[in-house]
């Protein structure tokens, strides 16, 4: 027997000692010791009642009566931000897009930009209220939204190519964009509403859906149908508004976390 034996011995089982225990510690100082510290109880500390006042106070001081999250009410807010966004885009840009896409294709374009809008609010809204179960792990969510939108293009437009791909391109993406900016505004003062846990998960997300703004009005109002000016100029706005959304979303998270440890 050995303090190494008796120290596994005592963790385990504390009591009672047994008998090849007993003899090793009545000759052993350090085990004699060690068995002394195990039996000792230590007195609770009570805070005083000055002490106790003053930590509720502190906690008190930043609380605010708030109204419960409606989950349903939430989705179809964000759900009618993206309507209105859109309609009114359409409205003033026009909707000769519509009229070159066939019907097919303007059914599945429109079809899964409208749903994908959708199940991005929802995610969103369980973003918004810790403990919620998601569908899709929000973190994934971004990545795979995009890759099934170049998959549809992939399979709906032919890759034909054209002499001034970057001007006219370029033209889309900032038609684009600016109505995706616009868009997050509105956005944002629902987001706020809620308590995210992870926020450069609900920055790409909600950068994610306001690029879907601006992809669906392109689809709306753009005639052209190569591939490559769908997939980069209408449906980049959205990935670059993802990719944003993280960026930003991820800065502010360290820039709070810097400030907290200050």
């Amino acid at each position: 027997m050995v303090c190494r034996d008796v120290d596994s011995a005592l963790i385990e089982t504390r009591t009672p000692l047994s008998p090849p225990i007993e003899a090793h510690v009545s000759q052993c100082r350090r085990c004699q010791t060690f068995v002394r510290a195990l039996g000792e109880s230590y007195p609770e500390e009570h805070p005083s009642a000055s002490v106790l006042v003053d930590i509720e106070r502190r906690i008190a001081i930043d609380l605010r009566p708030v109204l419960p999250l409606n989950p349903a009410h939430l989705v179809a807010t964000l759900a009618g931000i993206s309507v209105f966004a859109v309609s009114v885009s359409a409205w003033r840009l026009g909707a000769l897009g519509l009229s070159a896409i066939g019907l097919v294709q303007g059914v599945v374009v429109l079809g899964v930009l409208g749903a994908s809008a959708v199940f991005l609010a929802d995610s969103l809204v369980r973003q918004m209220a810790p403990g919620s179960r998601h569908r899709v792990q929000p973190e994934l969510l971004p990545g795979l939204l995009i890759l099934l939108f170049t998959v549809m293009v992939a399979f709906l437009f032919q890759f034909r190519g054209e002499r001034h791909f970057w001007q006219s391109g370029w033209a889309c993406f900032q038609v684009g964009a600016l109505i995706g900016l616009v868009t997050l505004a509105p956005f944002w003062l629902v987001m706020r509403r809620g308590a995210i846990l992870s926020p450069p998960a609900a920055g790409a997300a909600v950068g994610l859906l306001a690029g879907l703004v601006g992809a669906a009005v392109l689809e709306i109002r753009c005639p052209n149908l190569d591939a490559w000016h769908v997939l980069v100029s209408h449906f980049g706005v959205a990935a670059v508004g993802a990719l944003v959304g993280l960026l930003a979303a991820s800065t502010l998270s360290i820039a709070r976390s810097a400030r907290g440890l200050a």
